[in-house]
């Protein structure tokens, strides 16, 4: 090998060298709620965890309130300089005001009012025609929440929509709102029972009867 073959083997190691310091376009090669994998080209002589790929997984954690952790890579194949990584979102500690500041948030966006709206009216609607005025208030408001749990279960997923958390977190906040939830009803029997005996004094059966306000224990 002359001199001038041996400087060009040298030029090519070198710039090899130096491409692996420079990892190619990021992709991601497939992603969940709780994992992401990132895949690119990385031309190193062995895996190469950029920065980029940590921002990237961190940013789709963090549209749920989570934060990445790196789980692990692999080549693509033995023949190529693809690399893929994986990050798996991890829970972080949610205070409950910063929980309950979030459902009053999303309760209101026009979609959510909507669907509580259909929900009330329905009870409007039912109220009257279960009550018998002999069973107590918690049967009859019961009965009418039975009737109208479909419309319920729309508002809820739909308020739940508009929740960045995770899936962990927004099934305590369904739970906070499913759970006993015939109880807001007994409000607009009682209503219904005045407006009954003295409907000239007694105020319709408005939206304001129901409390929406979430009670949520972490």
């Amino acid at each position: 090998m002359n001199i001038i073959n041996y400087q060009l083997h040298i030029l090519f190691a070198v710039s090899l060298f130096l491409t692996g310091c420079a990892a190619g376009v990021h992709n991601i090669y497939d992603q969940t709620d709780g994992s992401i994998v990132i895949e690119y080209n990385a031309y190193g002589a062995s895996l190469t965890l950029t920065q980029q790929a940590k921002n990237i997984a961190q940013q789709h954690c963090e549209s749920s309130h989570r934060d990445a952790r790196y789980i692990g890579g692999k080549m693509v194949s033995v023949w190529e300089t693809g690399e893929r990584h994986r990050f798996d979102c991890v829970e972080r500690s949610i205070k409950v005001d910063e929980l309950v500041e979030a459902v009053k948030e999303a309760q209101k966006s026009n979609k959510t009012v909507g669907a509580l709206e259909n929900y009330l009216g329905c009870i409007r609607d039912n109220v009257p025609v279960l009550d018998d005025v002999n069973s107590d208030a918690h049967t009859v408001a019961y009965g009418s929440h039975s009737l109208c749990i479909g419309l319920h279960n729309s508002y809820v997923d739909t308020l739940l929509s508009g929740l960045n958390y995770s899936i962990k977190y927004r099934n305590i906040v369904r739970k906070s709102i499913t759970e006993n939830a015939s109880n807001k009803v007994i409000p607009y029997v009682l209503q219904w029972r005045k407006m009954s005996q003295y409907p000239s004094q007694s105020p319709d059966l408005s939206d304001d009867l129901y409390d929406s306000s979430p009670q949520i224990t972490l």
